[in-house]
């Protein structure tokens, strides 16, 4: 998001990845704690770089804290492996009348159509459904299918 200008959502991302480390941390007992440091300290460590464009004088101070001698501007930006990001299966989201009613979740590598898609969220649903009519089906294929009834 950074290299598209998007930097609201690149807060919002590191602030998910902020919150994520804090749970992690909040649930780990003073023996895995300890044992965890080490791991901390890194995910710290790559929290502060992905801020450091955003606010570069808070990202110094923090660096210089958490004992880091060189400036946080020398360091190498973090790396991320691109297989880690796929995901095994995608959620297919189901509503009636534009309301979250089910999920769907199939394999991602699979290609669904849209008259399969429909029919497997009908399944999902079929008590909402039942003595209503149906007046529209709209399905968007790996994302959504959404009941229209009256």
């Amino acid at each position: 998001d950074f290299k598209k200008f998007h930097f609201n959502t690149s807060v919002a991302a590191v602030m998910e990845f902020n919150n994520e480390l804090y749970d992690y941390s909040a649930a780990c007992d003073s023996k895995s704690h300890e044992l965890n440091a080490p791991l901390l300290k890194q995910a710290i460590e790559q929290l502060i770089l992905l801020v450091s464009p955003i606010t570069p004088f808070i990202a110094e101070e923090l660096w210089r804290e958490i004992g880091n001698k060189n400036a946080v501007l020398e360091e190498s930006w973090p790396g991320y492996d691109e297989s880690a990001l796929e995901r095994d299966e995608k959620t297919i989201v189901i509503q009636v009348n534009g309301k979250l009613r089910a999920q769907l979740f199939v394999p991602a590598n699979i290609a669904t159509d849209k008259a399969e898609l429909e029919k497997r969220a009908l399944q999902q649903v079929e008590s909402r459904l039942a003595g209503k009519t149906v007046r529209k089906v709209i399905v968007v294929p790996g994302k959504l299918v959404n009941f229209v009834v009256g």
